[in-house]
């Protein structure tokens, strides 16, 4: 029993040492337009510590080796600033530089607090013909999905219901976990995720896979989301300054393009979805938001015709 327990100790001692020759320093340094950065946020994902930048613009931590994204952030001037550098730590220390630019919140522009409303003038155009309709989006409950908080969040077109996806927007990120339309239920896994923090012209990319309900065999999915810049939208419910997202979803064989215009805590006021079958563009008409001022969504009155 002795010798079997000095034969532990020894692969025990042996496995810490292993793990701490793979680890090393990650020094992370934070500038602004050339200049250090001084109590930026640090942050490292997946499952990496938060730190402060010093008065050199500098923060370090110890990881082990892998694939890291670094994410730093602070508010100047009212303005949110942030950077993200996808890095590759070795098995040493290393080094990596994030430079802020302007950049936006995702829960910011996707308000998913339950009762939240919008109406749309919905235009479609394709092989199918062109029509309009009222789209409306409502958040109707709140759920879970493996102990993280998440909404349900229904469409109805000309009040005829069309969809319910299972969605989060909180403060790591923006999520969409399912989809269901008809009787096909889609679960992502792993989940489609978009980070909290958008910094302008960084492009995130995430990936899935589409299980169906209905039978239909599996499909792998990719999605690329960018901030390309910051646009005064002028729509039927108002004008709005927005940012505004390039999104490139591919699920299987097919591919759509979005630009979307979302504003600060009012959410999309305008999105523009391509394929090479369609085009269908939302324009916001009317919306109520928890905390904000309502602007309340009235019965549809006018008659919903086919566009010529």
């Amino acid at each position: 029993m002795a010798v079997a327990l000095r034969r532990w100790g020894v692969i025990l001692l042996v496995g810490a040492m292993c793990c701490a020759a793979w680890a090393g320093t990650l020094t992370v340094m934070v500038e602004d337009a050339g200049t250090p950065v001084d109590g930026a946020i640090v942050r490292v994902e997946p499952g990496g510590p938060n730190g402060t930048t010093n008065a050199d613009g500098k923060w370090s931590a110890t990881l082990h080796a892998g694939e890291y994204r670094v994410i730093a952030w602070k508010t100047i001037a009212g303005t949110l600033r942030g950077g993200i550098e996808n890095i590759t730590m070795p098995a040493g220390d290393a080094d990596a530089l994030v430079f802020l630019t302007d950049a936006v919140w995702t829960y910011n522009l996707f308000p998913y607090a339950v009762g939240n409303r919008w109406q749309y003038d919905y235009r479609h155009s394709g092989a199918d013909g062109r029509w309009t309709c009222t789209w409306r989006e409502h958040v109707d409950r709140a759920t879970t999905v493996d102990g993280e908080p998440a909404v349900v969040l229904a469409a109805s077109k000309d009040m005829v219901p069309e969809w319910e996806e299972i969605r989060g927007s909180t403060r790591e990120g923006f999520v969409m976990y399912t989809q269901q339309q008809g009787a096909d239920t889609i679960k992502f896994d792993p989940p489609m995720h978009l980070g909290a923090l958008l910094p302008l012209n960084y492009e995130w990319v995430a990936t899935t896979t589409a299980h169906h309900s209905d039978g239909s065999p599996d499909q792998p999915g990719l999605i690329r989301c960018k901030l390309v810049g910051f646009e005064r939208v002028r729509v039927p419910a108002g004008t709005f300054d927005t940012s505004r997202l390039e999104v490139v979803m591919t699920m299987g064989a097919e591919t759509n393009e979005l630009i979307v215009w979302a504003a600060h805590n009012v959410g999309i006021v305008k999105q523009i979805e391509k394929n090479p079958e369609r085009t269908n563009t939302k324009l916001l008409e009317e919306y109520s938001i928890r905390g904000l001022p309502l602007r309340p969504i009235g019965p549809i009155i006018r008659p919903v015709l086919p566009r010529p």
